[in-house]
């Protein structure tokens, strides 16, 4: 790993925490619980060249439709290839900084599919600064913090502004030492380099995804048993009207409106900020 503040890019692990099917991604053998409780693997891919502070993303769609998400993730101090190699030697003792993530996703490449990566990847930013540095023993004790990933759009000819919001209390329970061995053992086996971990949206308003009274709407609305549910087919027909009656709202980013990103620690001190907008697709 590479020490925090070294380089404008950072090589970062993605996770999805979300229990949704994919064929695209990685999947850890640890799991967690969702936000219906239900447990579920952790998932996951590299993007490796994802900006620090700054950073314009280009759609390649006439129908891209960006949400962020506000999203925590890890580093070390200072690299050190006795972490890298021998991840299990980690514990809740282990000096660690957390930082925040600008998580975008291309919510429409979402419907319909079982891909993670095309809506995923290319479209996030890490924010700039310090960070948070504790333990991870004290991410499941007392630890205090928040991401606030925000942005505006129109409205009935008012500017509305939307916030997602990730604490670290949101953080508690969710197996994250255990994703941190896995992820780093993960990476020293391929021989991939790691800068960050990410931990994926955590908490009910972490992304517009994890809100509860939408999804048991959509589930209400899907006519679908919990048995069919539980199937591939039966989730991706869910996914396709959850996705769709997002869409049809309105409340995706505007193309060239920026969305911001700040950090604070457990004093209410900016630690980490940032700022990513995105431009609409220009056909050849």
């Amino acid at each position: 790993m590479t020490a925090p503040g070294m380089s404008k890019h950072a090589r970062i692990w993605l996770s999805d925490g979300s229990g949704a099917p994919t064929s695209d991604l990685h999947e850890l053998s640890v799991t967690h619980p969702t936000l219906f409780g239900r447990p579920a693997p952790y998932k996951g891919t590299f993007d490796a060249l994802v900006p620090i502070g700054t950073a314009i993303v280009d759609a390649a769609r006439d129908d891209d439709s960006l949400f962020p998400e506000a999203e925590w993730c890890l580093t070390f101090p200072a690299a050190s290839g006795e972490i890298y190699d021998h991840p299990e030697q980690l514990n809740l003792a282990t000096p660690v900084v957390l930082q925040g993530l600008i998580e975008g996703k291309w919510l429409n490449r979402l419907s319909g599919t079982l891909e993670w990566r095309p809506a995923s990847l290319g479209n996030n930013l890490l924010a700039d600064g310090p960070g948070i540095v504790t333990t991870l023993g004290a991410i499941e004790a007392s630890e205090q913090g928040e991401v606030l990933v925000s942005y505006q759009y129109a409205h009935d000819n008012q500017a509305v502004t939307r916030t997602q919001r990730s604490t670290l209390p949101d953080l508690r329970g969710q197996n994250i030492l255990e994703l941190v061995r896995a992820v780093l053992a993960y990476g020293r086996d391929t021989q991939q380099a790691i800068d960050w971990i990410d931990f994926s949206a955590m908490g009910t308003t972490a992304a517009i995804v994890n809100e509860p009274a939408r999804l048991q709407a959509a589930m209400r609305a899907s006519g679908l048993s919990p048995s069919e549910l539980a199937t591939v087919a039966g989730f991706q027909q869910l996914g396709v009207r959850f996705i769709q009656d997002i869409l049809a709202e309105g409340i995706g980013v505007p193309a060239g409106n920026p969305i911001t990103i700040a950090v604070r620690d457990q004093h209410g001190t900016i630690v980490g900020q940032g700022q990513l907008t995105w431009r609409a697709h220009r056909p050849d």
